[in-house]
């Protein structure tokens, strides 16, 4: 039903903050999701977060412990969608449950039309609104801005933008992520 699932779990290591995003794939993997992992690890890995990818077999079971800790990030079309339909902009949304967002949707459908079919182009999208969302689970809902990554409403030559302040968050913004993978670290998500 969801397609694509990718699933995250936030470690603490020595070296700093560590995403680890696990990926399954219930359907034949398409070059541009594995393009959209690369650009959303550049993107975290400037604001001082580290990727892990690992390819899971399974999504993991509800009842597991682990999934207390997990952030679920589901690659889908928007009519595939189990949450409240959204506005036909929306590239991608989190949901709270509880203190803590734990769940991310990203509308590859969506991302094709703005980008086109290329799969590099729509990789960028991809990658993109998945850091974009990230961001969201750690700094919060209101850690929009008024351009780059963390706008609210993107355009095609937004997303086409290939210079470093395009995907760079604010030093304010940084913190806050990275307070926020801590506080989700200590509270055990």
């Amino acid at each position: 039903m969801f397609g694509n699932l990718l699933v995250a779990t936030l470690l603490m290591t020595s070296t700093g903050t560590t995403v680890v995003v696990g990926f399954y794939d219930a359907a034949p993997a398409d070059p541009a999701h594995a393009l959209a992992r690369v650009e959303a690890a550049r993107i975290l890995a400037a604001a001082g977060l580290a990727v892990h990818w690992i390819a899971l077999d399974a999504p993991l079971p509800r009842a597991a412990a682990l999934r207390r800790r997990v952030i679920e990030v589901r690659l889908l079309d928007a009519g595939a969608a189990d949450e409240p339909p959204s506005p036909a902009n929306v590239l991608g949304s989190t949901v709270r449950f509880g203190t803590m967002p734990h769940h991310v949707v990203l509308y590859d459908d969506r991302a094709r039309r703005l980008a086109g079919p290329g799969p590099a182009q729509r990789a960028r999208v991809l990658g993109r609104v998945l850091a974009h969302e990230l961001v969201h689970v750690l700094a919060g809902p209101d850690a929009h801005t008024r351009r780059g990554l963390m706008q609210a409403t993107w355009d095609a030559a937004s997303l086409d933008d290939d210079r470093a302040e395009a995907t760079a968050l604010p030093h304010a913004l940084v913190a806050r992520v990275r307070t926020g993978a801590a506080e989700r670290a200590a509270a055990g998500f």
